[in-house]
């Protein structure tokens, strides 16, 4: 995404939450808006306009109109979007800008790298329930996977990675966050066995120290130069 000028807020449309992010702080909707999707991967546009809507309309006023809105992985699946995106922008006047996949990673690895400036080398883990996207600080690396998508490394990015003695793995998510409170856990096999998609990625690198962090791509995008 090129920014014609660097936002003070952004405005983060995700499968769970509707958040409102500037440098000093993070506003966050619980709005679960996944549960308006049907079998055929549309999103409900009657229940989005009467639970979700409201939320980003709220969030919007609080930032005076001027947030940029971002939208992540369950926007840019539904095979409704143009019709969902419309409905946005016709309430809030605003654009509405669906990150790739490619946009997502990077996001998060430039949000990642302002909260660990010092860290080096860090394998960035985030795991939502829409998609799954790596990224690395170190290498010029990242890989986005859709839901139910088999999550594999490539071969040689992987060699690099389970032979890094100063990799860090950071997997984002507020549990995430919670748990490790910024000191690494150093047995995630056994003290993170739930979070499947890490031990996936232990099972092909080998473990590493494992850190969580709140971080999201709306934070990268609002850090980022133009």
């Amino acid at each position: 995404m090129i920014l014609k000028r660097k936002p003070k807020f952004v405005l983060e449309l995700s499968s769970s939450a509707v958040k409102l992010i500037s440098k000093d702080e993070k506003i966050i909707k619980r709005t679960n808006t996944k549960q308006y999707l049907n079998s055929s991967n549309t999103l409900d546009p009657i229940k989005y306009r009467l639970n979700v809507l409201p939320e980003i309309v709220k969030l919007l006023q609080q930032a005076d109109n001027k947030a940029l809105i971002i939208a992540t992985a369950l926007y840019r699946s539904i095979t409704n979007k143009e019709e969902i995106v419309k409905m946005i922008e016709n309430e809030t006047g605003s654009k509405v800008n669906i990150l790739s996949g490619k946009e997502e990673a990077l996001a998060i690895r430039d949000a990642v790298k302002y909260e660990l400036p010092d860290t080096k080398h860090i394998l960035i883990i985030d795991s939502g329930s829409m998609s799954v996207e790596l990224s690395t600080t170190h290498l010029n690396y990242y890989q986005s996977f859709a839901k139910n998508q088999s999550v594999t490394i490539k071969p040689d990015i992987k060699k690099l990675l389970q032979d890094d003695a100063e990799l860090l793995i950071v997997v984002t998510g507020e549990k995430m966050a919670g748990l490790t409170e910024k000191q690494p856990i150093y047995d995630p096999i056994k003290q993170l066995g739930w979070h499947k998609v890490l031990q996936n990625i232990i099972k092909q690198i080998g473990s590493h120290p494992v850190l969580g962090t709140r971080a999201t791509p709306g934070l990268g995008i609002l850090l980022r130069k133009t």
